[in-house]
């Protein structure tokens, strides 16, 4: 199968990397575009990973003393954190379809990039290509209740994308 050539493009592409060590100093664009978008979900990459973001049942169910010990495992958004999930979200989408839109030798690459920069927990159980899932589903939950119903048109088809890195997921799992 022939690569779609913006893909192809996009696969190619480089940047300098300034701030690491000298072994590191070109590297795939799109790997330091996947690494750039997880550096944004910093504030809630725990409660994203564990599956309690935006939990109502965790938010009533944490004391002020617990939410004191352990901000990152807190089920809301930290102040100014909107901003961050909305960046994370956009970015998600926009690598979802780069890794869903075809089966070519591009959406491969793309594919192995972008999975090697997500972060995974310490058990290996949670993270992933999930931790994509799991945002972007935090990202539509956040849209919906900044916008309202006319979020409809911006959400329905990122829930495409989400089907479709599900299916992703489970391919890459079963083989």
């Amino acid at each position: 199968m022939v690569p779609h050539p913006t893909k192809a493009t996009i696969v190619g592409m480089t940047v300098t990397n300034e701030a690491s060590d000298s072994s590191d100093l070109n590297m795939s664009a799109v790997a330091w575009l996947s690494r750039w978008i997880v550096s944004k979900t910093s504030g809630f990459r725990k409660s994203v990973m564990k599956g309690t973001f935006g939990s109502a049942a965790v938010a009533k169910s944490s004391s002020a003393s617990d939410i004191a010990e352990s901000n990152d495992d807190y089920s809301e958004l930290k102040a100014g954190e909107e901003g961050n999930l909305v960046t994370a979200g956009n970015g998600f989408v926009l690598l979802s379809y780069l890794m869903l839109n075809d089966n070519s030798f591009s959406s491969q690459t793309i594919q192995d990039i972008v999975i090697g920069e997500l972060p995974i927990d310490e058990d290996g159980t949670s993270g992933g290509i999930q931790f994509m899932i799991k945002t972007m589903k935090a990202f539509c939950n956040f849209y919906h209740y900044s916008v309202g119903d006319l979020s409809v048109a911006v959400i329905s088809p990122i829930i495409k994308l989400i089907a479709g890195l599900e299916k992703l997921d489970f391919t890459r799992n079963c083989f």
